[in-house]
């Protein structure tokens, strides 16, 4: 079974950490606020100590973070352990801006990553 790491346990990363867990996938929960991650770690999540360590012990690695800025900051650690082969897919619920983008290239770039990384945009929290 395929292991899943989510970063971000706010109103959207709670309820997703949810529906991960009631589908019985392994998952591992980070955040910067530890009590965010209680009800999923009463769910039965690990707990990770850093978005680094979720890339680590993880085969898909989800992330729903307030800003672009939290993006790129938790990108920053995720995608060298990417580069080594450990994770098998990242995403992101927020809506990506091209300011991001590039800056997601310039960083996969410097890990070796050039052709394979892809960016989804799936803002899921509007409305049409």
């Amino acid at each position: 079974m395929e292991s899943v790491g989510l970063i971000g346990l706010g109103n959207m990363g709670a309820a997703i950490a949810q529906r991960i867990r009631s589908a019985s996938f392994e998952l591992s929960v980070c955040d910067v606020c530890p009590e965010a991650a209680r009800a999923a770690l009463d769910s039965g999540a690990r707990r990770a100590a850093s978005p680094a360590e979720v890339a680590r012990t993880s085969d898909i690695v989800l992330s729903s973070l307030p800003a672009p800025r939290e993006v790129e900051r938790v990108l920053k650690k995720a995608l060298p352990i990417y580069a080594t082969g450990a994770i098998g897919a990242i995403a992101s619920e927020l809506g990506l801006d091209w300011r991001l983008c590039r800056g997601i290239a310039v960083i996969g770039r410097a890990v070796g990553l050039v052709g394979h990384i892809c960016a989804v945009d799936c803002q899921i929290n509007a409305l049409p």
